[in-house]
């Protein structure tokens, strides 16, 4: 009895590895088959390609195909070449003909590159004649070298800060000669302007050092809010500083502050008397203090600049209705001129 069950055992498990080589066999030529078919396929769509490409009725692509249909359309005056023009009558032309297209090809070429070359000469010939518009108008310096006070966020706002004073000042009609200084390399501020798509070609000045080791002491003006002089027009021989401050009114008059220490002159752009602030802090940032600086330029009219300047939401009620929604064109947050107050602006 036990050696009948033992032998019953043993058939059993060899039917059950018999049906499992059955059904790898069977997978297996499935899988050939599958291959094989596929490969059937892939021939039978590169002939395919191979006919549209003789006759001329492949899409264009990027590889410079297109080109060599168009070239014998051009050519022939037809639509496409036909397909006994592509056989073996056509073979010792094909020669001649690609050497034609090939030089067409390169002429082409040379044509993009001297478009390429006269968009530079274009874009050279703007830069020079900003620089001279600039040239005429007042210095307006951004003093970056308040970094080590701000935090990571503060100085990401005052990046995007200086990169709208930068394309303010170079749409403008009259703009002035803008200077950042205080730029150390390996900064954050610094890393992250240098990261800037053509920041290196910007036409502006940069300097490392602090303004005060580039200019004379009497040359410079630094804007702040608490200065007592109010400014009533701009002097081209002089310099006119912007501190790079966004603080949210945790650093209040350091500007005015650092300019009674290293003996420079201060002044405060003329909003008394012009526009009516109410409650509001007089404190601007950076790029809305850079943008009334440069409307002036081409304006002349305080009230005017300034009542598109400031921001709306810092207008009296009464200002506020009656410039509209004046104060747009300037963004970000925090002081730009030192001073008191609120340290929201823009």
């Amino acid at each position: 009895g036990s050696e009948g069950e033992g032998e019953g055992d043993g058939s059993d498990d060899q039917g059950v590895c018999d049906d499992d080589d059955k059904k790898a066999q069977k997978r297996k030529r499935k899988e050939e088959h599958r291959v094989q078919s596929r490969a059937m396929w892939k021939e039978r769509e590169r002939e395919k390609r191979r006919k549209k490409r003789h006759d001329g009725e492949a899409k264009p692509c990027g590889s410079g195909g297109w080109r060599w249909r168009q070239f014998f359309k051009d050519k022939d005056g037809e639509e496409g070449q036909s397909a006994d023009t592509a056989g073996a009558d056509a073979s010792e032309g094909v020669p001649a003909q690609a050497e034609e297209w090939v030089a067409k090809v390169g002429e082409e070429k040379m044509d993009a590159e001297a478009k390429r070359e006269a968009r530079n000469a274009r874009k050279a010939l703007e830069v020079a004649d900003f620089k001279t518009r600039a040239a005429k108008g007042p210095t307006v310096i951004l003093d970056l070298e308040w970094e080590d006070q701000m935090t990571d966020k503060e100085r990401k706002s005052l990046v995007h800060q200086v990169m709208f004073c930068y394309g303010h000042n170079r749409g403008a009609p009259k703009p002035v000669q803008l200077v950042v200084s205080g730029l150390k390399v390996g900064t954050f501020q610094s890393d992250k302007l240098r990261q800037m798509a053509g920041f290196d070609t910007w036409p502006l000045t940069c300097h490392e050092e602090p303004y005060i080791e580039r200019f004379p002491k009497e040359k410079l003006v630094y804007l702040t809010a608490d200065s007592e002089n109010l400014l009533e027009a701009f002097d081209p021989d002089k310099a006119y500083i912007i501190g790079g401050i966004v603080d949210h009114n945790r650093l209040k008059g350091v500007t005015f502050d650092k300019a009674k220490e290293q003996g420079i002159a201060t002044a405060q752009l003329p909003l008394a008397g012009n526009v009516d602030t109410g409650t509001w802090c007089k404190v601007l940032t950076v790029n809305r203090v850079l943008q009334i600086i440069v409307d002036f330029q081409a304006r002349g009219n305080w009230k005017e600049v300034l009542q598109q300047g400031v921001p709306g939401r810092k207008l009296a009620d009464g200002e506020r209705e009656a410039v509209g929604e004046g104060g747009k064109g300037g963004k970000g947050k925090g002081k730009a001129t030192g001073g008191k107050g609120k340290g929201k602006g823009g």
